[in-house]
């Protein structure tokens, strides 16, 4: 294109005319190469940027030698430049009014837009997102791991392309500069505002906004964008008036439902508090049988969502097996019997939770195939410092210790699946592709072991034959006998890599160790 132009530039009756189209044609040039670097080899392009810019002072030191000047088309030709150049002002705030107006009137591209802090509330966010997609009125969620690919226009969808800002308060977002950016570019845009408001959460106190800038992460992502302390300040005394809702302790299907119509509503009036009702009546998603339960700490609201999100995903999979659909339980859940599958959360302090465990053991004594899945990046498999640590607390689950104990490492012998919403490379692609080869691996019949709780006589029968591998401590304090004529036995693992025997009668035993 470039050389066909120049080529025509000869055609041109006049000298002064063909040095105006070979300067247009070069300058024209110059910004293609700069804008759309058309050389896979960026030296090239470079090249290519610098031999443009020689030509254009050639060409304006070739006007030097022009001996015949016609004055007059000179004259047009410099009006023409000038008047181009007085109407793109005028131009372009009418562009500017006519976007502004039509924004207005037109509906939002997103209709809620999920303000949370990624270590504390990135599966959550997840959640919320699911709640809302395809509700009624409500036909896009924006959260940042599906929707942004470039941060500095960040600010700008808030204020301009969001309907209704979604603000999840955990004790994170006050500290994070880019949410409490967002929450600003609301205020000034006079985008609607909701909290919801996490358990952990405390409103800011008039000593921490003194002090904002000490706690903010990095203030100079604010600065730069036009928003000093002062202004962060005021946001904040405003923000704690904003029209909130609470969240439960014990976060179920019912309160999560209630939830997805607060958000979908399209009026919030700023001021009214609403905290989500805690049921004590169960939905029907928690009252139904099924064969694949998600087994989580519900301490943990991260893992929580988590486990929300697994559920919500693995649904589509046995639409038409009702009786695979899976069921989310909680440590205040009664037990699926129906169970055949556990997926098993685990996140930070899963293992250390009673109700946890005694959970864990349920699906044990079910004999359900169960598949670990590793929710937090922070999670560590149970190790030996872990079980001595929290020995007296597992021999509360079942009367012993070494029953529990060996449950947990019989459940990490299968291989996990990471499955990590809150994080912000995990799109909702990469988790649905997740959930897909996880329902899967539930429907081979080899894809997961059986998980089996270990009789004590077999666990004895075992001690009795390979002492090297366990040492026997006879009455300790901590411990609950079957037997209360006799004294209680604690299994002390010295060989975290033990292999138990498998679940097998004792004479089968007996031969078995000759």
């Amino acid at each position: 294109f470039r050389s066909l132009a120049i080529s025509l530039v000869p055609a041109m009756p006049m000298v002064a005319g063909q040095l105006f189209l070979m300067t247009f044609v070069l300058i024209v040039s110059f910004f293609i190469v700069v804008k759309t670097q058309p050389w896979r080899v960026w030296q090239a392009n470079v090249l290519d940027m610098l031999i443009l810019g020689c030509l254009m002072i050639v060409v304006n030191l070739a006007c030097m030698f022009v001996e015949e000047v016609d004055i007059q088309l000179i004259g047009y030709l410099c009006l023409g430049l000038i008047s181009l150049m007085c109407a793109c002002f005028p131009a372009l705030m009418a562009y500017g009014l006519y976007l502004r107006i039509t924004q207005s009137m037109m509906r939002k591209k997103f209709d809620r837009f999920v303000c949370h802090h990624k270590a504390s509330a990135g599966s959550f966010a997840r959640l919320t997102k699911l709640l809302l997609a395809g509700e009624p009125g409500i036909i896009r969620v924006f959260i940042d791991s599906d929707n942004l690919t470039d941060l500095d226009n960040l600010f700008n969808i808030v204020g301009t392309q969001t309907a209704l800002l979604i603000a999840l308060c955990t004790q994170g977002i006050l500290r994070s500069a880019w949410c409490m950016g967002e929450v600003s570019t609301a205020k000034l845009q006079s985008v609607p505002v909701i909290k919801v408001i996490f358990p952990e959460f405390e409103e800011p106190t008039d000593e921490f906004i003194e002090e904002v800038d000490s706690h903010l992460s990095d203030s100079s992502i604010l600065a730069e964008r036009g928003m000093n302390v002062t202004f962060v300040q005021d946001v904040l005394r405003w923000f704690r008036g904003v029209a909130s809702f609470s969240l439960p302790l014990n976060l179920g299907y019912m309160e999560l439902e209630h939830l997805k119509v607060v958000l979908t509503a399209a009026n919030v009036n700023a001021g009214n508090t609403s905290p989500v009702p805690n049921s004590s009546r169960r939905s029907a998603s928690e009252s139904a049988e099924s064969k694949i339960a998600i087994l989580v700490d519900d301490r943990n609201f991260e893992a929580l969502a988590t486990a929300f999100i697994l559920a919500h995903m693995l649904r589509p999979h046995y639409v038409h097996q009702a009786d695979m659909i899976p069921r989310v339980l909680r440590a205040r859940d009664v037990m699926i019997r129906s169970a055949m599958f556990g997926l098993v959360v685990c996140s930070e302090g899963a293992f250390a939770s009673l109700p946890m465990l005694r959970m864990l053991a349920t699906m044990a004594e079910l004999k359900c195939r169960c598949i670990p899945i590793f929710a937090d990046t922070e999670f560590k498999v149970p190790s030996r410092p872990f079980f001595e640590e929290n020995r007296g607390m597992m021999s509360n689950v079942t009367g012993h210790e070494a029953q529990i104990i060996q449950l947990v490492k019989d459940l990490f012998k299968e291989i996990a699946v990471v499955f990590q919403p809150g994080l912000g490379s995990s799109t909702e692609m990469i988790l649905m592709t997740k959930a897909r080869e996880l329902a899967e691996r539930i429907n081979r019949q080899n894809g997961a072991k059986i998980l089996r709780l270990r009789t004590k006589e077999c666990l004895d029968t075992f001690v009795s034959k390979h002492g090297s591998l366990i040492s026997v401590l006879s009455s300790p304090s901590d411990m609950v006998s079957p037997n209360p004529s006799s004294p209680a036995t604690e299994y002390k693992f010295i060989d975290d890599d033990w292999d138990a025997p498998p679940e097998v009668p004792l004479p089968a035993m007996s031969r078995l160790a000759s």
